[in-house]
């Protein structure tokens, strides 16, 4: 069983959004792609938030699907206990929902 995640002290509240997806995958974060490093063969951005030229997930996709109008990309959300990937032709649509500097909540829009 986990422990319920709390919003503490310097914590920021986000949400993604995606108009469209082509797919994406949730993966318990045991069993995930989440090596410290990565993969050797895999090309990435950031850290939480990461965006891949070139990975395992976006190399099935393209060989399992078909008809792209345009180029695809890989995002891969790291949680607590999940790896979240998806593959969308545009970036998602990302919101500060709220973050605590010490007692007060925010509300912003990260663009």
């Amino acid at each position: 069983m986990h422990a319920p995640i709390e919003s503490v002290e310097g914590c920021k509240t986000f949400s993604l959004s995606w108009k469209h997806y082509l797919a994406y995958l949730v993966t318990e974060e045991l069993v995930g792609s989440n090596a410290l490093n990565g993969y050797a063969d895999e090309v990435y951005t950031g850290k939480i938030l990461r965006v891949y030229t070139k990975s395992h997930f976006l190399d099935h996709v393209m060989r399992d699907t078909g008809g792209h109008v345009q180029d695809i990309l890989h995002y891969k959300i790291i949680c607590l206990n999940h790896l979240i990937d998806v593959v969308s032709y545009h970036p998602p649509e990302v919101k500060v929902l709220a973050y605590r500097d010490g007692g007060s909540d925010h509300e912003a829009l990260l663009q």
